[in-house]
């Protein structure tokens, strides 16, 4: 009975996201022990809002900040540029690591992971803790998401109100780009490699109005193998703190088309959290220029 109640709670909510109801009477059936599925192999269940959150990844500490939750983060990835998490310890260092005996030392009752984070180190991390894991493909995920951690962490109301912006910065977008010719863009990573095809900022780019290529190439490629897959727009994914790489250098490839060169930050395109709506917004303007 619990589990259909909840499936039914996430799908009432799915609903009242898409035409922007309220509907307050769907709080009233959202008591603990709450319940969601998430991107694990197993559900999440609380039977208490959390007090003391370990968050893994910059967005699922966004997330939490957004649906009011902040003041209960006590673990966040280091350096994360987030008001709400200030007295908040660093748990995962700027190389991506886990620093599990930290993150245990701060007893959370949840840890969110995203569906990266290495399993032995969430294993050590959580130490039976209750564990989310953080759908964060695509922005139908982070919709997803936004709803599953609204209802465990109590505000399932708020979770309602930041999934709908989130998808009506989305429909903005979409009706920007309608019509649109398609852009064929080369997703650069870094030394020209490209974006994996099941990553957010892929999907970004696809929901953008961009036809990727370069995806079925392996390693890093040289400026005349960008070129030869004729793209139309060159779109760096860079680290905002980082100094600019090096002036690409099509020219010596004698090709007679050379393609535009658009920078987007590593930051906004690759997190899955409260700003995905913006990413999206950037990277068709990066693609279609004044005409989106």
């Amino acid at each position: 009975m619990a589990a259909a109640r909840v499936l039914a709670l996430l799908s009432a909510a799915l609903v009242l996201t898409g035409c922007g109801e309220r509907g307050e009477p769907v709080d009233a059936l959202s008591p603990y022990p709450a319940t969601v599925p998430g991107a694990g192999g197993a559900p999440t269940v609380l039977e208490r809002p959390p007090e003391r959150i370990v968050a893994l990844t910059p967005a699922a500490a966004e997330l939490v900040a957004a649906l009011g939750a902040g003041g209960q983060l006590v673990g966040v990835p280091s350096g994360i540029d987030l008001p709400e998490a200030a007295g908040a310890a660093g748990v995962v260092r700027p190389s991506g690591l886990v620093d599990a005996d930290a993150a245990r030392a701060l007893r959370p009752d949840l840890v969110i992971a995203s569906t990266e984070t290495d399993p032995p180190a969430l294993e050590a991390t959580a130490d039976g803790s209750p564990v989310y894991v953080q759908p964060d493909r695509s922005i139908q995920d982070v919709v997803r998401a936004t709803l599953e951690l609204g209802l465990l962490l109590g505000n399932p109301a708020r979770a309602r109100a930041l999934a709908t912006s989130i998808r009506d910065g989305q429909a903005r977008v979409e009706r920007r780009v309608r019509g649109q010719p398609a852009v064929r863009v080369f997703a650069d990573t870094g030394f020209f490699v490209s974006v994996g095809e099941e990553t957010l900022a892929a999907e970004l780019v696809r929901g953008a109005g961009g036809e990727l290529v370069g995806l079925d190439v392996s390693g890093p490629l040289d400026a005349c193998d960008v070129l030869a897959l004729q793209p139309d727009v060159v779109l760096r994914i860079l680290d905002e703190e980082s100094p600019r790489p090096f002036k690409l250098e099509f020219e010596r490839c004698g090709s007679a088309s050379l393609p535009r060169v658009e920078d987007v930050a590593t930051d906004l395109v690759t997190t899955a959290g409260p700003r995905v709506a913006k990413a999206l917004d950037t990277i068709a303007r990066a693609l279609h220029g004044d005409a989106s």
